[in-house]
């Protein structure tokens, strides 16, 4: 119960902040009369508030003390808000990064006695001389810079990309060289995301004419029954040897033992730490699923064991593993297993800037492959987004996935 008053609190304090630094670096040198000002001032307050309440909402929708489709409309317009400030911050930001160098650069020009230089350097750039008209063309620059940005990440957001990936894999069956997996993660359907974009992943999909299709879990956030309509699409997935799902995260935070019944009404093979036997010739190829590593928090039993994951297929030459897992955190004990491959998503590759750097500091495997050992893993940035729907600098992806045998 700590963890979230927690996250809750610090939330709160990193939305005032940000508050306060927004109306003072954009609204204040604006210099309208006290009654817009004020008036513009309650506008964000309000706007603020809502959107820190939108995950509260969220919880309530859960313990069914306020309607699904409620919440998910406040959730709708405010993530998206949140992420239009999350741009509008960094763009004033960098703004006042430039502003200290000029000044630091100033401030060496003025001691190295070349004022008039600076003057007469200055003087192509009158208007831009410290007056109300230029700063409120300052900040009419910076909304509209912010404005660009944003429209660019909410298009990104839409258009998942399909990615062809070169796997290297140190243990592949001979009979699997060429075998093509296409991986979906973190879709996240519910508040800023429904139907259409599962149309479009599907459709992107099946034309890649893949031989299997992963699903690696958060493919929603909310209860089935609110969203069969809008996962429906997912059942028209088509691949040689069909689609397998593992849970991630954000099932558990809504009831994961019926989004696991849905998607085997979806088609989907649930793999629970078990596995799915694929065979070509003498060679197998064993696909295993675990449960996310919060699940054992909702669901005692939900325990990650990969040793019976792969119970049925002894490791050999002729026996290729592939560990589906939702988090990548978990290929430290794939690696002590034996795992050959192992497919992940979670991180969002940050999403959008800056987090996509932030992402780098809390992720040791925040996106893209990386050869641990014997053990290959890779990590999707997924196909939606979480929270705000954007993407930039970290695109929506479906990675589609070639595996060859690593050479050493």
């Amino acid at each position: 119960m700590l963890q979230p008053i927690i996250f809750l609190l610090i939330s709160l304090f990193l939305l005032v902040v940000s508050g306060i630094y927004v109306a003072r670096r954009l609204v204040r040198p604006m210099h309208f009369s006290f009654v817009i000002r004020r008036l513009l001032l309650s506008i964000m307050a309000i706007a603020f508030a809502f959107a820190y309440s939108a995950p509260g909402f969220m919880f309530l929708a859960r313990k069914q003390l306020v309607s699904f489709s409620f919440a998910n409309s406040v959730q709708s317009w405010s993530y998206p808000f949140l992420g239009y400030l999350s741009i509008l911050m960094t763009v004033l930001i960098i703004e006042d990064v430039f502003i200290l160098l000029r000044k630091s650069v100033l401030f060496a020009f003025w001691h190295m006695h070349s004022r008039r230089v600076i003057a007469r350097f200055s003087g192509y750039f009158h208007f831009l001389r410290r007056s109300h008209r230029a700063e409120r063309l300052g900040r009419l620059s910076v909304f509209i810079i912010s404005i660009a940005i944003y429209s660019t990440a909410i298009k990104n957001g839409k258009e998942p990309l399909l990615t062809e990936v070169q796997t290297p894999v140190f243990n592949l069956a001979r009979g699997f060289e060429g075998y093509r997996i296409a991986l979906i993660t973190d879709v996240h359907v519910g508040p800023v995301y429904g139907r259409e974009l599962v149309e479009k992943i599907v459709s992107k999909t099946n034309d890649a004419k893949v031989d299997l299709i992963v699903i690696a879990g958060d493919a929603a956030d909310g209860m089935p029954e609110n969203l069969e309509p809008e996962v429906a699409p997912f059942a028209n997935l088509h691949a040689t040897d069909g689609v397998v799902y593992v849970t991630g995260n954000h099932e558990y935070y809504w009831d994961a033992i019926a989004w696991m019944k849905t998607f085997e009404k979806l088609g989907a093979r649930v793999l629970m730490n078990s596995e799915k036997i694929i065979r070509r010739g003498d060679s197998i190829l064993a696909v295993g699923g675990v449960p996310d590593r919060q699940g054992q928090r909702f669901i005692p039993s939900h325990i990650i064991d990969i040793t019976k994951t792969f119970s049925q297929t002894p490791h050999n030459a002729n026996t290729t593993w592939i560990l589906a897992a939702h988090q990548p955190k978990v290929v430290e004990d794939a690696i002590a297993a034996g795992v050959d491959l192992q497919l992940s998503g979670h991180t969002h590759g940050g999403q959008f800037f800056p987090w996509t750097w932030v992402v780098r500091l809390l992720q040791t495997y925040p996106r893209g492959l990386f050869e641990l050992g014997n053990t290959t893993l890779f990590v999707s940035q997924g196909a939606g987004a979480w929270g705000p729907p954007l993407r930039l600098g970290a695109s929506a992806e479906i990675p589609i996935l070639t595996l060859e045998p690593k050479k050493l």
